[in-house]
This record gives structure tokens, C-alpha cells and sequence, in this order.
């Protein structure tokens, strides 16, 4: 009498091949892994992404100095006038986080001309 094969049998031999499988995909993530960090140490440091700068927040005294200002003006003068309304300090401090941020792009920007970078 032939002897009968197992109805799983099949499934036995996916599941043993499946573990086969994950077995190899662990050891490519992890070849790529270490090559990707190699690859991150020759190209150097990589610079702050321009979305993942946070802009600083501005100090209280300059708050203060913005809203005695703004609360001296009226409506239609503020809209009217743009930011030339602002004192000098505050104005100064918009301009230094203006240009952080200018630097941040352009830092980026070299660092990601070579697409390969990315």
C-alpha cells in the first residue's frame, strides 16, 4: 500500500522555505546596513534637512519690545507700513533667523547637488 503524503505537506515545505528566505533577508539588511554607514562616514557629515529646522523662538524681551510697539500703531499703519514698524532689535533678530535659515538651505542645497547623496 503507497503510503499517504501529509495534507500540509506543501505548506511544511513553504513555511521551511519562507524561513529560508527571511533568514537571507536578514543578512542583506544588515550587508546594506553597514555599507550604508560606510557610505555616510566617506561622504561626511550630512546637514540639517531645511524641513527639519525649527525656528527659534524669539526671546521675551524682544516679544515685549514688538508688542509695546505694535500696540502704539494703528490698524491701517501696521498693514500700511509692512515691518518697518518694528524696532531695530526685533528687526535684527528677524533678519539673524532669516539668515540661519538661508545658511540651512544653502548648506543642504551642496550637500544634495550630487543626487546620489541623497
Amino acid at each position: 500500500m503507497p503510503q499517504q503524503r501529509h495534507p500540509d505537506a506543501e505548506l511544511f515545505q513553504l513555511e521551511q522555505e519562507m524561513e529560508t528566505v527571511k533568514v537571507r533577508m536578514n543578512e542583506l539588511e544588515r550587508t546594506q546596513s553597514r555599507l550604508s554607514r560606510k557610505a555616510e562616514k566617506a561622504a561626511g557629515a550630512k546637514p540639517l534637512h531645511p524641513s527639519a529646522w525649527e525656528m527659534p523662538s524669539m526671546p521675551d524681551d524682544l516679544k515685549d519690545m514688538l508688542t509695546s510697539a505694535r500696540d502704539r500703531k494703528m490698524f491701517g499703519d501696521l498693514v500700511k507700513d509692512g515691518f518697518d514698524w518694528r524696532p531695530a532689535p526685533v528687526q535684527a533678530w528677524h533678519e539673524a533667523v532669516a539668515k540661519e535659515r538661508a545658511q540651512i538651505q544653502a548648506a543642504w542645497d551642496e550637500y544634495s547637488q550630487d543626487g546620489s547623496l541623497l
